[in-house]
Formats: C-alpha cells, structure tokens, sequence
C-alpha cells in the first residue's frame, strides 16, 4: 500500500518517467542509467553497473532453463541447439530480448559451454520458485552457478 502511494504521488506529478527524484532545487529529475550506476559504484566500491546485475539474471535464467530442460538423450549436436535454442527462448521471455540477444550478451558462455559437456545446475528450480527465492536459497543457488560457470560442476 505504501509503495502504492509513492507510485501514485509520482505519476500525478508532470513528468512521462516513474523514476525519478527531488533534486536539491525541488524539481523532478528522471532517473537515468547514469545515475543508477553511479549510485551502484559508490554503495559497492567497485565498477560495476546495472547492466551487470541484468547479465547476471540472464545466465541464471539461462542456467535454470538449460538444467530443467535436460541433457538429451542420445545426445546429439542437433538435440543439443534445440534445447539451447528452446532454453534461450525462454530467457529471452523473462529479459524482454531475443533469444540470440540473450545468447550472445546476457547468458555466460560458461554456462552454455557446460551444458555441451553435459554439466548442468542440479534440482533447477522453476522461475516461479527462483522469483520467490529466498535471499539465503537465492545466493545458494548463485553459488553454485558460479561454480558451474568455473568449473563445470553445479
């Protein structure tokens, strides 16, 4: 309800953003990727943007739909960019992109390299329970996608 309000009370403001902020003279300032990075480098002390978090949900994304979809049995090259593809098409739902967007930009080519190796993240969860995630089952997960990422093994 709360957040309800504040949304309420920015849209009846002139303005065609949502995101936005009182300056220090009062006026409305439309928040920018500029200063949502900036706002990221200085809470993390590191250069690191927003785009980093989006690649970031996109290979998790990517990982979660590879996993559930399964090495093919029997494998092959043809089996293997089907469920890619299929996985991508998936991905590129939850990202608002193209599948060879997502492919190419959002989804780690270790993760993709993994799952032609036939290494995948054990018990994917579906995205309704990844978006319900606790933050303790959350960083779990992102855990072992980075050791997938590493070394194969998720």
């Amino acid at each position: 309800a709360a957040a309800a309000r504040v949304v309420r009370a920015l849209l009846s403001d002139p303005g065609p953003e949502v995101f936005r902020y009182r300056n220090g003279d009062g006026q409305w300032t439309n928040v920018r990727r500029r200063h949502l990075n900036t706002y990221l480098g200085e809470i993390t002390a590191t250069r690191v943007t927003a785009k980093d978090f989006r690649t970031w949900a996109g290979t998790l994304f990517g990982a979660c739909a590879l996993s559930r979809a399964g090495f093919p049995d029997p494998p092959s090259k043809r089996a293997l960019r089907r469920r890619v593809t299929e996985a991508m098409r998936e991905t590129a739902t939850l990202l608002g992109n193209t599948p060879t967007v997502c492919r190419a930009s959002y989804v780690s080519p270790g993760v993709l390299a993994a799952f032609e190796r036939g290494r995948m993240l054990d018990d994917p969860p579906t995205l309704e329970s990844l978006i319900r995630a606790s933050p303790r089952a959350l960083a779990a997960l992102e855990r072992r996608l980075a050791r997938l990422i590493s070394n194969g093994s998720g």
